[in-house]
């Protein structure tokens, strides 16, 4: 998974039980599923929250986000991962790092890098697990 700075993240997902605590009171513009069904539902809100920058995490302002056909599947209930709602959808983003959590090495605030997040791509900004290949 090169990137342009040539760092990957990967393995992470968005847990809507740590967003929904209101740590640190931040919030990001993101498009929302509320309940199963077709794209029509889904919700553009500017008030989903995220949570901290905990250790071993990065925060990244989100440029771009891929849309694949397991998205739409997740969206619906049909895919065999079935997250909790409301989630936000999206597992591919890209953008720049803005924040470095504790015990992360290698990557510094304002890298270019891609992210695998699992679901919660479709947001503005992406808290996610640093990992590095070796």
């Amino acid at each position: 998974m090169p990137t342009a700075s040539g760092r990957a993240f990967g393995a992470a997902t968005i847990s809507v039980d740590a967003m929904q605590d209101g740590s640190e009171g931040r919030a990001t513009r993101a498009v929302v599923c509320s309940q199963l069904g077709d794209e029509h539902l889904l919700e553009y809100r500017d008030d989903w929250p995220v949570g901290p920058c905990e250790p071993g995490k990065v925060r990244i302002d989100v440029r771009a986000a891929s849309v694949n056909f397991p998205d739409t599947l997740i969206i619906r209930g049909q895919y065999q991962h079935k997250p909790d709602l409301p989630l936000v959808p999206g597992n591919e983003c890209s953008g720049v790092v803005v924040e470095v959590g504790e015990s992360v090495d290698g990557v510094s605030v304002g890298d270019r890098v891609l992210a695998l997040v699992g679901t919660g791509a479709f947001a503005a900004c992406v808290i996610a697990s640093w990992f590095r290949r070796r």
